[in-house]
């Protein structure tokens, strides 16, 4: 019988006599004979997703009093609140335990077929030990609990201050927080809206737009590339329904507004510009609050139900209790129900359109607005994945089955989903989603890809150093962080000269000062410019950015991050290099020195050509 120590601490594990279990790192030379998890998630990644996605769709077909789940949480006719449930939407950014609740998978197809009488959980995760406490009392192995003191700012502000109080009262403090902020965008850009002439309507966020245009008046966002101008110019009006986010090009509500005014006086009927919070009213915020308050009534009574019946892997529920509070009755359930009205309202202002068309990444307000858009008799919608789509991304995935059910309150989905190359169609096809509800188009995105694309092999580099390597940040302060340390470790044991170049995030500045050891140029230059100047792309395990890298044929080395899964849009493609610690880094350097040849992929990752026929042909 063994007994079993899972260290969930980045601090150095003890030597004990017990088999380690490493829940969220990679074995170095110390720990060479230990049981990694984030190790085991990949080497059988695909069952894992599966059950995973299993495992909730299962939750949500759960018989309660002779109903599903998903019946007792209707909102309107036809539509449940659960399709709204960041449980079914398994972000990585909003589920905190959605890497836990895949790594307890994996360490219990690892233990099954193991003689196990004590495990020993050292831990500050709370929920962690209450599953781990439950997977244990089902095997009837012996638990213990070694509490470890997380290592966070006890400091008391307005934020901490705030995510103490009760879920309801988060809820309603975000209403009023969010209506008062909001509020002056009320009516921004709705005279055009009501009048406009246009047929086809595009869904987007309000970010990711060009400087130089918005200097000029003018809508350019990257997310839709030359395709806005495209449509002017082949005579076809549209319409803009902008969500609007703070970011630094639309720092503010003001800043929103001037937008809209600007965009719709350029557009000169040709495009109409309105963001969603121009819906807000009485009615809106009232409706929504009566919407949360009873769908958080009827979740708080479901919930001892739920607990008490039985469920496959119910083990994992304790990881997913916050997931389940915030979405029935906490900030984010309020969140979805205003989105709610908001779309309700937007939509049911507009006239008759032929064509709709959002941006899919699956999140919760979507499955809001192809409800509402459908209820109000739109026409056909459509959902643009302007990205890539990475394998454990469980946002654009579901259960098969989840796609075959399309009786009461089954899941909205879009009558089509346009997707930007063969990389996509394969991975949505992958898993499960109906073939006949495809599209393939041009990717917006990644035109300026197209002259690389066309050469399969570029010519061999000379061996000239320094190496020139280009460091592509990443959106969170911390793995920007994590990636530099590694490179600071790495880069003494490289056997010869790199010249560093860092791009970091826009969202995210740098202070080289914090990496005197790295001598570095920090620049903010457009990345296809940078590409061209460097010899190998160093990117952390998020960011799109290391599509761009590999399609113009630069070596790519990703690090991977222990305490997530491997979200790398590259993950699987051939000649990409992962490394967890400093001597992988330094290896996959000295190896690309030594071989230096950079070609493109054989195959085709994105569908690219500037004249945009197939989208031409989707939208007339």
């Amino acid at each position: 019988m063994d007994s079993i120590l899972i260290w969930d601490s980045e601090d150095k594990p003890p030597k004990v006599d017990a088999k380690l279990v490493l829940w969220r790192a990679f074995p170095n030379h110390l720990t060479l004979h230990a049981i990694s998890i984030p190790n085991l998630i990949e080497a059988n990644a695909v069952e894992f997703k599966e059950r995973y996605l299993a495992y909730v769709y299962e939750l949500g077909e759960l018989q309660i009093s002779g109903l599903r789940l998903i019946d007792h949480l209707e909102l309107r006719p036809g539509f449940s609140f659960w399709w709204m449930n960041q449980i079914v939407e398994s972000d990585y950014g909003k589920s905190p335990q959605l890497f836990n609740a895949i790594a307890i998978l994996a360490f219990a197809d690892w233990a099954k077929n193991r003689l196990i009488d004590r495990i020993i959980l050292a831990t500050a995760n709370r929920s962690l030990c209450e599953s781990l406490r439950m997977w244990c009392k089902a095997k009837e192995v012996i638990f213990e609990w070694q509490q470890i003191t997380p290592n966070t700012d006890q400091k008391f502000n307005m934020r901490r201050i705030y995510t103490m109080l009760p879920p309801a009262l988060q809820a309603v403090s975000f209403l009023l927080r969010y209506t008062l902020k909001h509020w002056s965008l009320r009516g921004a850009g709705l005279h055009s809206w009501r009048r406009s002439q246009g047929s086809i309507t595009f869904i987007s966020f309000l970010a990711n737009l060009d400087p130089k245009a918005i200097n000029e008046g003018r809508f350019m966002s990257h997310y839709w590339a030359q395709l806005p101008d495209t449509l002017i110019n082949i005579g076809l009006k549209t319409n803009w329904l902008h969500l609007y986010v703070n970011n630094p090009l639309v720092p503010s509500v003001r800043k929103a507004i001037n937008l809209m005014h600007n965009f719709n006086q350029k557009g000169a009927g040709k495009q109409n510009h309105v963001t969603l919070d121009s819906f807000l009213s009485v009615r809106v915020v009232l409706r929504a609050f009566i919407d949360w308050g009873r769908m958080a009534l009827r979740a708080r009574s479901l919930m001892s139900r739920i607990s008490n019946s039985p469920q496959p892997l119910a083990y994992l529920s304790p990881l997913l209790a916050r997931d389940w509070q915030e979405s029935c009755f906490g900030r984010n359930a309020m969140h979805s129900a205003l989105y709610y009205n908001l779309f309700e309202a937007a939509v049911n202002t507009l006239s008759k359109q032929r064509i709709g068309v959002f941006l899919q990444e699956n999140q919760v307000h979507e499955m809001a607005l192809i409800h509402a858009w459908r209820s109000a008799g739109q026409g056909t919608i459509i959902g643009v994945p302007h990205s890539s789509v990475r394998f454990w991304d469980l946002r654009y995935f579901s259960d098969p089955r989840t796609f075959e059910h399309r009786g009461k309150n089954a899941m909205p989905m879009p009558d089509a989903v346009a997707l930007n190359g063969q990389a996509a169609t394969e991975t949505y096809c992958s898993g499960g989603y109906p073939k006949k509800q495809i599209v393939q188009v041009e990717a917006l995105r990644y035109q300026h890809l197209a002259d690389v694309q066309s050469r399969r092999m570029r010519s061999l580099r000379s061996k000239i150093l320094p190496m020139k390597l280009l460091v592509l940040g990443e959106l969170l302060e911390r793995d920007t962080h994590n990636q530099l340390c590694l490179l600071e470790e790495a880069a003494s044991m490289v056997p010869h000269d790199l010249a560093i170049t860092i791009k970091p995030h826009p969202v995210c500045p740098l202070q080289p000062q914090d990496y005197a050891r790295l001598d570095m140029t920090v620049v903010n230059e457009p990345i296809e410019q940078l590409l061209h100047k460097c010899d190998v792309a160093y990117t952390g395990s998020i960011t799109s950015a290391a599509i761009d890298a590999y399609l113009t044929g630069i070596p790519v080395v990703s690090m991977l991050e222990p305490r997530r899964l491997n979200l790398s849009p590259l993950r699987g493609y051939a000649g990409v290099y992962f490394v967890s610690n400093a001597a992988d880094l330094t290896q996959a350097l000295v190896k690309i020195l030594a071989t230096y040849t950079m070609t493109t992929p054989d195959q085709e990752f994105f569908t690219l050509d500037e004249d945009l026929p197939r989208w031409r042909e989707l939208l007339t």
